[in-house]
């Protein structure tokens, strides 16, 4: 028993560290997903959204949406998606703890070592553990198959080599089936990961490693490649191809660009028949009511954007900007973020100095810079990087210095190499506990506060499902910023009503907007080739909410533009925060 016990050590040890920091979670804050883009995948996936569990979820690709959708058809209002998105997190972190304890055979090192990943862990992802990001998950995947491919014993046939490389594409796999977006930008880590591994060769430039690294990477290509195939043969109709030219236009003018302003661009916007509705439309983002802001004009409206942003500042001086933008965030942004990075340069460093190998190390870690100075130069040039980009790139970053850290404090020491001092792995893990402990008093606090804001924001939207769900025999519209402020518990304990099928209510211009099915829902919801212009002002039973606070003029405006004269009737006020309005 004992000895079953001391060989699945590592499993045992990294499997209730796990499970505590789980608990920890569920039962001192619970999950919730981070974004409206989470709650209508699930939406999508469950059925909640057209009355059937969908596949073609527009954010992960085909064959992962096919899987989990045929889960929620096997066992409805089961929470599938979430329980999947949380698994994908805590595998990803339980692997990392797990390979990392076979660098030691010392169980109070062992433990030691955990604590101080529990704390790291703590200080840097714990937000994001609890409010659960789609985009995040497929970073912590791509970590987690970064540190596995980079901690693996290289083998020199390379069909074994492959074999024990497997649990890492898969990892890829599933993280680019869920955001390809995410991993085709995390993919030069990825790759870099590769060039240490086979820079760690005892001869460098053989037949045999190149067979075997490349052999590797081409796999990994073709399993992206076929697996976006897929994807682009399940959505191969012309209604699916517009709607994804529309998807990625929307993409290129909300996130990528500044939406020009109507009075200064009057000319322009006449040229492209636009009105100054349809530009308030698009700055209050309920885009959906409008025909004419399809994939054509979304195009045409970000092309001019881009051009008059170069005409103001050109690329040469975005770039110095940047660049000097850079500089701060690798230095003095983001903590404890930024300040592990270097600790991870400094560390590898430091084992070089005493191994006597500067020159090898450096030139890897130089090349490790020019890769992430690439990708941080390419998100800082966009001019947007929320803090889940930035904090996945990190997150892989820190992974991947890790493994590279505990893969040369194993090797074997050369015959013109030097010993490392035992102290010095303590040194750096009691100087990386102490930069993250510099964090955990601001995240705990973020934490409270963060909850109470989301407490008194989450009841009139709770009150709202509740109001919409017994009014089963009406539809309502929402305005999409008094619907953003809002978050979901995943496991619903909170709120019953959101597992109603379908949910008889849309927002007027969330992403699934103008898809098929936007269009599936409408159909089924209100009447069949319906449109939202169409439905708000000519059905009884079709309302149109917004929040108290926001103005409301802009839709009568709108519709007066299109020669319809309406007003709008105050019907009902929802947890007084809520106004539901009728057009009359």
């Amino acid at each position: 028993m004992m000895k079953n016990l001391v060989k699945y050590e590592n499993l045992i040890l990294a499997a209730f560290y796990i499970l505590m920091l789980i608990f920890f979670v569920a039962f001192r804050y619970d999950f919730y997903f981070a974004l409206n883009d989470d709650v209508l995948m699930k939406d999508l996936l469950a059925g909640i959204y057209t009355g059937t569990p969908e596949a073609s979820n527009i954010q992960m690709l085909y064959p992962l949406g096919f899987v989990i959708s045929l889960f929620y058809r096997i066992v409805p209002g089961f929470p599938w998606y979430g329980l999947f998105l949380i698994g994908c997190q805590f595998l990803s972190l339980y692997m990392i703890s797990f390979l990392s304890l076979k660098f030691s055979t010392n169980r109070i090192k062992k433990i030691l070592f955990l604590i101080v990943m529990f704390v790291i862990f703590f200080a840097t992802m714990l937000h994001h553990l609890v409010f659960v990001q789609y985009t995040i998950t497929s970073a912590m995947l791509a970590a987690a198959a970064v540190f596995y491919f980079t901690v693996t014993e290289a083998s020199e046939d390379i069909k074994v080599f492959i074999k024990a490389n497997i649990p890492a594409l898969i990892l890829i796999l599933i993280a680019f089936l869920l955001r390809p977006w995410m991993l085709w930008l995390l993919l030069p880590l990825i790759c870099f990961a590769g060039i240490f591994k086979w820079s760690q060769e005892v001869t460098i430039f053989t037949k045999q490693n190149m067979k075997k690294y490349f052999s590797l990477f081409g796999l990994l290509l073709a399993l992206l490649l076929v697996s976006q195939a897929i994807d682009l043969l399940a959505h191969s109709s012309s209604e699916w191809r517009q709607f994804n030219r529309f998807f990625a236009n929307r993409t290129k003018l909300y996130d990528f660009q500044m939406i020009p302003e109507y009075e200064e661009n009057a000319a322009f916007y006449t040229g492209i028949g636009f009105t100054y509705g349809e530009v308030n439309l698009l700055n209050n983002y309920n885009f959906g009511i409008s025909e004419k802001i399809n994939d054509v004009s979304l195009l045409e409206i970000a092309t001019y954007a881009k051009q008059k942003r170069n005409e103001t500042v050109s690329f040469g001086e975005r770039f110095k900007q940047q660049f000097r933008a850079y500089y701060y965030v690798a230095t003095k942004g983001h903590y404890p973020y930024n300040v592990l990075i270097l600790l991870g340069y400094a560390a590898l460093l430091g084992w070089a100095f005493f191994r006597n190998q500067l020159g090898r190390i450096v030139t890897v870690l130089f090349m490790l810079g020019i890769v992430r100075s690439g990708l941080w130069l390419y998100i800082l040039m966009g001019e947007r990087y929320p803090e889940r980009i930035i904090h996945s790139l990190y997150f892989v970053e820190m992974m991947l210095l890790l493994a590279m850290f505990l893969t040369a404090m194993t090797k074997k020491e050369e015959q013109d190499s030097r010993k490392v001092p035992k102290f010095y792995p303590y040194i750096v893990a009691v100087t990386a506990v102490f930069i993250a402990f510099g964090n955990i008093k601001p995240t705990l606090y973020g934490m409270d506060t963060e909850f109470i804001y989301i407490e008194a924001k989450n009841q009139p939207w709770r009150v709202m499902q509740e109001y919409v769900s017994k009014n089963n025999e009406s539809f309502y519209f929402i305005d999409v910023y008094s619907s953003v402020k809002y978050q979901e518990d995943i496991f619903g304990f909170d709120n019953p009503f959101r597992s109603s099928f379908p949910a008889n209510y849309d927002i007027m211009g969330g992403w699934a907007v103008n898809s098929p099915l936007h269009q599936k829902k409408l159909d089924r919801m209100i009447k069949p080739g319906i449109t939202m212009f169409e439905a708000l002002y000519s059905y009884d039973n079709v309302f149109f909410i917004n929040d108290k606070s926001r103005d409301t003029s802009w839709l009568p405006a709108y519709y007066a533009e299109r020669g319809y004269e309406i007003s709008l009737e105050r019907v009902d006020v929802i947890a007084d925060k809520l106004e539901v309005y009728k057009l009359r």
